[in-house]
């Protein structure tokens, strides 16, 4: 990229780029610290072949409402609703998440937990899972280490619909619901390219009730190239599994 070209490129950039996404984005006030009270974005992707002469078609709509918002403009605590379009373009409810947050460094939660709801059939969002993290990161906001326990849900309750009363309860003690399944300690290495390292070694403990957490598996990434937007576009994997 030149001087020369970027002038180029102001005025017409079709020789050197195509169309891939179109978001909508629509916030809400009060805002608190430049955070608004709901956020709404419908994606949509580029599809030559659509009929039409919009090419875009409808992706996903996620909204998001933000309960709490501390003095510095992080988000303690929110509400994330998506759902995915059919054919019709009708959106079809997929996923509801309670998230809670807290002890920032440059933005980077030091805690983070995750209910996760499911939509069935009707359209309910029932029980899922709970991830629970605990994020180290350096003074660029990178992550350079995280702890992720996960916890699914108990045989007999999957049909427990998740409501904003037992979210309050499940952030509380969640025993009642879900049961302890995977535990993993992720160690991420520089340098970080658009927040992305360029080691990430993740091991992965499975629970045993009888044993607690045991070993399962390690797997090592090196990511070779990621692009300006932070997409990793070539990646080595080594995995192994513990005997």
């Amino acid at each position: 990229l030149t001087d020369a070209l970027a002038e180029t490129l102001k005025a017409d950039s079709s020789g050197y780029f195509e169309k891939s996404e179109l978001q909508t984005i629509k916030n809400e006030s009060p805002y608190r610290k430049g955070v608004a009270t709901k956020v709404t974005v419908e994606s949509k992707v580029w599809d030559p072949a659509a009929a039409g002469a919009d090419k875009y078609v409808k992706d996903t709509l996620k909204v998001t409402e933000n309960k709490r918002v501390d003095a510095r403009g992080n988000v303690m605590e929110s509400v994330t609703t998506s759902s995915v379009y059919d054919e019709k373009g009708t959106p079809v409810p997929d996923e509801k998440t309670y998230t809670t947050s807290s002890n920032f460094k440059r933005g980077v939660a030091g805690n983070t937990t995750t209910i996760t709801a499911t939509a069935d059939d009707k359209g309910t969002f029932v029980l899922d899972t709970i991830k629970s993290s605990k994020n180290k990161a350096d003074a660029r906001g990178n992550i350079t280490s995280q702890e992720v326990e996960t916890f699914v849900v108990k045989d007999g309750k999957e049909t427990t619909v998740l409501t904003d009363a037992l979210a309050e309860t499940l952030k509380a003690d969640s025993s009642g619901y879900f049961e302890k399944d995977e535990f993993q300690m992720i160690t991420n290495k520089g340098p970080f390219r658009k927040g992305v390292a360029e080691t990430v070694t993740v091991e992965s403990l499975v629970f045993d009730p009888a044993k607690g957490y045991v070993n399962d598996s390690l797997k090592v990434t090196e990511n070779k190239n990621v692009d300006a937007r932070g997409n990793v576009t070539e990646s080595v994997t080594t995995s192994s599994v513990y005997d």
